[in-house]
């Protein structure tokens, strides 16, 4: 055993040997301790000068050293050792340590072993932290995925299509519905304002900018029924609707809303409608006007005259 006044003498080596936080011993090839240094008191709890000469069997412990001999034996054989093991310590269970063992070699043969147990519980803990972000991460994903697959589910069972835009960056963001009502290609950017005029018909586009420019000044929302253009030709209604959203000063800085288009029974006539049902009703009117006034001109037949009276016939019996 050597003496504990040893490590107070004025030697660097000594001093930066004992003061390092991890754990340094030495054990020769019959795994007896010929050094160690202050922190196995934190780690076991007994004083490295009462190490000395110890085994390192009794040091680990029965089931503890079952766990490293492997590496042990490795060692002894001349190979350096490095492994992760979770140490036994009654007074920090879980206390994670990175094991390392350096052969000593001289002439060819291994005289004996570091060994260097550095602590990574910190470590280990932070990798667990992480492993939990990263897993609550994927379910977050998993579930925003599912979100998503409903949305867009729902939008087609309503076609109905959602849309956005940064009124700062000119960046507008689109549902696939709204791409589908308006019959554009999905992987396209889709189209700035000025470009939905050729969306809408001239009427409902007016009635839009007039609704958006509302809705960039005061923040006011707005729900219009328009008539738009599919790039096919065909024409329907949407239901547009838009709302501002403002940040923490209150500045609007992005419009949100919503596209749906209406059912056929929901649809408001079209000026060509409205001008083809008028014209027909003129017509109506006039062809009744035109056989009234023929049927008051002419005047009423009279009744065909009474057939003769056959006076040679009998009359009937009363």
């Amino acid at each position: 055993m050597v003496d504990e006044s040893f490590s107070e003498f004025n030697d660097p080596v000594w001093a930066i040997l004992d003061l390092l936080p991890s754990m340094l011993s030495y054990w020769d090839s019959e795994l007896q301790c010929r050094f160690a240094n202050r922190a196995y008191e934190q780690w076991f709890g007994i004083k490295a000068s009462h190490l000395f000469g110890s085994s390192l069997h009794d040091l680990l412990g029965p089931e503890l050293f079952a766990r490293v001999e492997p590496y042990i034996r490795g060692v002894l054989r001349g190979i350096p050792q490095e492994f992760d093991r979770v140490a036994v310590d009654p007074n920090h269970p879980g206390r994670a340590g990175m094991v390392n063992y350096l052969p000593h070699i001289v002439n060819g043969k291994v005289l004996g072993f570091v060994v260097q147990v550095t602590d990574v519980t910190r470590l280990h803990d932070i990798q667990a932290q992480l492993r939990a972000q990263v897993e609550e991460t994927e379910r977050a994903r998993l579930l925003l995925e599912k979100s998503e697959s409903n949305l867009r589910q729902a939008q087609g069972i309503g076609r109905i299509g959602s849309w956005e835009w940064d009124v700062e960056s000119d960046v507008t963001t689109w549902s696939r519905q709204l791409y589908a009502v308006h019959g554009l290609p999905p992987d396209q950017p889709p189209p700035n304002l000025p470009a939905h005029a050729s969306l809408y018909t001239s009427e409902s586009w007016l009635k839009l900018v007039v609704a958006v420019d509302r809705a960039i000044q005061w923040g006011e929302s707005y729900a219009l029924e328009l008539e738009f253009i599919h790039t096919s030709g065909r024409r329907g209604w949407l239901d547009v609707r838009g709302c501002a959203e403002r940040n923490a000063q209150g500045d609007i800085v992005a419009l949100y809303g919503t596209a749906q288009e209406m059912n056929v029974q929901q649809q408001p006539p079209s000026s060509v409608a409205l001008a083809q049902a008028l014209d027909q009703a003129r017509a109506r009117i006039t062809a009744l006007e035109a056989q009234l006034a023929a049927t008051s001109a002419a005047p009423a037949p009279l009744p065909p005259p009474p057939p003769p009276i056959d006076w040679t016939r009998t009359p009937p019996a009363a």
